[in-house]
């Protein structure tokens, strides 16, 4: 969702924002599964390692954690318009 690559590494990413703690993220735990965004492995690391984000410092934090809930939103989107997600 991302980048658009689909190289076949794509896979469902956990949202490790700056509010993953209120959705379930602990020691050995991640977020819950519906705040996941579709990434490659390129972006799903980057993501990770803090590497994503515009600025410096806690600003750069919250850009990325934004982006990654903006991306959480275009996969669950992509999901309905599918038909793997239905209500």
């Amino acid at each position: 969702m991302n980048c658009g690559r689909n190289d076949g590494t794509v896979v469902a990413a956990h949202y490790q924002g700056l509010r993953s703690s209120q959705y379930g993220k602990g020691k050995g735990q991640k977020p819950h599964d519906i705040l996941v965004a579709d990434l490659c492995h390129k972006c799903h690391s980057a993501f990770d390692n803090y590497e994503m984000g515009e600025g410096t410092g806690l600003a750069k934090k919250i850009d990325a954690s934004e982006q990654f809930q903006h991306l959480i939103l275009k996969t669950l989107i992509r999901r309905f318009q599918k038909g793997t997600i239905q209500l």
